[in-house]
């Protein structure tokens, strides 16, 4: 059985800092990837949308504005502070249209970022191979929106991680053992996050 190990620390800290940098300049992280890198996509979500490790109480002037509006204590005490997060690709109205309307192939992560991305935003492109086209579009068009742009992809040189201004390179030698890894890098991307955005 092929043995899995975890990417290289500095690269996963390189990109956190980076994409809290964002973040904390009030900016979004928009994350993007196809077939299971699709899915580490949401996973990196719900892990940023609320708590990870870390509590998140909301701010006090949030919690005393909920407590007016509701008339209880019990929503401000529940609800937690999260990090602006969005997976590209989850709205099938826009992706069919832009399938159907649009005349050049692999358009769909770079159009929604035309209409949602904002300079100091952060796009993180998860690819196994590294060669998507639909998010090597979307790469060039972060940087053209002067985003950031973070990658998480197989072993490199590849083209996509070299558009990166933050590269993390995944290790394995299959498709499935590079995968298995993502799951070891994102989780430390996102405990790192979360360390530089939430006081402990």
């Amino acid at each position: 059985m092929t043995s899995i190990t975890t990417p290289n620390e500095s690269e996963i800290a390189h990109a956190a800092a980076l994409a809290a940098a964002c973040i904390n300049a009030n900016g979004a992280l928009f994350v993007a990837g196809n077939g299971g890198s699709f899915a580490d996509a949401l996973h990196v979500a719900g892990e940023l949308a609320k708590n990870f490790e870390r509590e998140r109480p909301l701010s006090d002037e949030l919690r005393v504005r909920l407590t007016e509006v509701s008339g209880s204590a019990e929503l401000a005490d529940c609800l937690q502070q999260g990090l602006r997060v969005v997976v590209l690709g989850t709205n099938p109205v826009l992706t069919s249209a832009i399938d159907n309307d649009l005349t050049l192939r692999h358009l769909g992560f770079a159009q929604e970022l035309c209409a949602l991305g904002q300079p100091n935003d952060a796009l993180f492109a998860i690819s196994t191979s590294g060669r998507s086209k639909n998010l090597i579009n979307a790469a060039h068009t972060a940087h053209a929106l002067h985003m950031h742009v973070i990658t998480l992809t197989g072993p490199g040189p590849n083209p996509l991680g070299q558009l990166a201004d933050a590269a993390i390179h995944a290790t394995g030698e299959t498709t499935a053992t590079v995968q298995t890894s993502y799951v070891a890098a994102y989780h430390r991307f996102c405990q790192l996050v979360e360390q530089a955005t939430f006081a402990p």
